[in-house]
């Protein structure tokens, strides 16, 4: 059976991106939203296996929703996919159980090897 991954960024390029290089590498089915108020109704009324968010993003940032999954108590494993990470953010995401953490831009066998360890992690 297919794994389900929503991608979360404001950038609809970026997101297809990711979208080809998770379908490629991987069995999953792959949904797309553009901003973190968007990912957390999704993440409420879907099932997903794996998130991967931007921080930067309009309405609800990365920061936000993962407060609200967590608060939720969703521990959907986490990918946060950005390339403004400060040392609070950085700080904050190390806290959190099972998020993992790549800057951009990033290497295509990096995000790969983060989604198999998410995986076997926590799926």
């Amino acid at each position: 059976m297919k794994k389900k991954v929503l991608v979360a960024d404001d950038s609809c390029s970026f997101r297809k991106i990711v979208r080809e290089i998770i379908e490629e590498n991987n069995n999953v089915e792959v949904s797309e939203v553009s901003n973190g108020k968007e990912a957390f109704y999704l993440l409420q009324n879907g099932e997903f296996d794996l998130l991967i968010t931007d921080v930067h993003m309009p309405k609800m940032n990365g920061v936000e929703l993962v407060d609200k999954l967590r608060a939720s108590g969703s521990y959907i494993p986490i990918i946060v996919l950005s390339a403004l990470l400060d040392y609070q953010m950085r700080d904050y995401f190390n806290g959190q159980k099972s998020v993992y953490i790549i800057e951009k831009p990033f290497q295509i066998n990096i995000l790969t090897e983060i989604i198999k360890i998410a995986g076997e992690n926590n799926y």
